[in-house]
C-alpha cells in the first residue's frame, strides 16, 4: 500500500493543536487508517518528543497507550484550548462598561 502525504511532528510554536489534529485526521483518511489502535500509534510515534512528554504527564499515572486515540486527542484539545472559567465569563457580565 502506498503512503499518501506525511505528518510532521507537532510544534506548538508554529501550529495550533486543532489544525494539527485536523491534518492528522486527513492523513488517516488518505491512507485508509481506520483502526483506532493504529491511529493512536501514529499519533504517539509521530507527535514528537516534546508532545509525547506532555501527553505522558497529562494522562499520568496511566500510560498513553492505556488511552484511546479519541481520549488522547480530547486530552490535548483540553490542554491547548481550555474552556474559559465560569467565574471569569460571569464576572464579565457584571462589569460596568467604562466609556471615555
Amino acid at each position: 500500500m502506498a503512503i499518501h502525504g506525511g505528518i510532521a511532528e507537532f510544534d506548538s510554536a508554529t501550529e495550533d493543536w486543532q489544525a494539527y489534529a485536523e491534518r492528522l485526521s486527513q492523513y488517516f483518511i488518505a491512507n485508509d487508517v481506520v483502526d483506532a489502535v493504529k491511529q493512536r500509534a501514529i499519533l504517539l510515534s509521530g507527535c514528537g518528543a516534546k508532545t509525547y512528554k506532555l501527553v505522558k504527564s497529562l494522562v499520568s499515572p496511566k500510560k498513553p497507550t492505556d488511552k484511546t486515540y479519541a481520549e488522547l486527542v480530547e486530552t490535548l484539545n483540553n490542554h491547548y484550548n481550555p474552556a474559559p472559567a465560569i467565574t471569569v465569563s460571569r464576572s464579565n457580565d457584571f462589569m460596568p462598561e467604562i466609556r471615555l
